[in-house]
């Protein structure tokens, strides 16, 4: 695993993210779990491009029809902080300050960041 060092803005941020415990926690995931995110991955390729040459739709699981059928299913209701999502700023890095200060002052709903 190998970690870029933060921006000189986000070091105190960075130090309070990456602690050791969090590092070992991450190298575990990437550990356990990182042949079996290639191979997922490589399958999404292969049906996206099985679906576009095709022109076929994707569907929903046959093991899954049971539910689908059940009268009594629903979805839960969209919970009220979410109800009113008709701007969301995405991607903003928080040491870019001007554009962040302009996206907390602005009337989006939602801000999403990317720590890099």
């Amino acid at each position: 695993m190998e970690l870029s060092p933060p921006p000189s803005c986000l070091k105190a941020e960075y130090e309070t993210i990456f602690t050791t415990d969090s590092l070992l926690f991450l190298h575990e995931l990437i550990s356990t779990f990182d042949e079996e995110v290639d191979q997922v991955l490589k399958l999404r390729v292969s049906r996206k491009a099985h679906l576009d040459l095709s022109g076929d739709l994707p569907s929903f699981l046959e093991s899954s029809s049971h539910i689908r059928r059940d009268p009594a299913w629903r979805v839960l209701p969209v919970p009220p902080r979410l109800q009113r999502r008709h701007v969301d700023i995405g991607d903003l890095a928080p040491c870019d300050t001007q554009r962040f200060i302009q996206a907390l002052q602005s009337p989006a709903q939602g801000i999403q960041l990317g720590i890099w």
